[in-house]
Formats: C-alpha cells, sequence, structure tokens
C-alpha cells in the first residue's frame, strides 16, 4: 500500500505479480497510470480490489459521455 508523508512516497516491493488472469492488463496499466498522476510510483491496488476500480473508471466514463 503507497503511503504519502511530508512529501515522500514509501512503497514495499511487490516482487510477484498482481494480476491471476489473462485480461484484466488493461485495467492495471489504468490503476498504475492513475497512481502515477496522483504522485504514486506504483499502485497500492490488489486484484481483490481491481473489480471496485473497474467500477469506478465506468462510472467516470459514463459521466463524460453524459455530458457530451
Amino acid at each position: 500500500m503507497a503511503t504519502r508523508r511530508l512529501g515522500t512516497t514509501h512503497q514495499d516491493l511487490l516482487l510477484e505479480p498482481h494480476q491471476t488472469n489473462g485480461y484484466d492488463c488493461g485495467i492495471w496499466v489504468l490503476a498504475q497510470m492513475a497512481a502515477i498522476l496522483r504522485g504514486y510510483e506504483v499502485t497500492g491496488i490488489e486484484e481483490c480490489d481491481i473489480n471496485h476500480f473497474w467500477h469506478f473508471l465506468s462510472i467516470l466514463i459514463h459521466c463524460v459521455a453524459v455530458l457530451t
């Protein structure tokens, strides 16, 4: 899990892959991009949480579609 304190970021090094299936790789890339845009080096999302992140992204996409 990524944490911030006094302008520094600490992230435990993960030596095993986050993803164990062959179909969520795009969601993992988007999760990593979101982490970087928020100032982290890696995402703190775990595989059991990826469905929540997918749902969050679908809500954002729906909101953009409604606004345009």
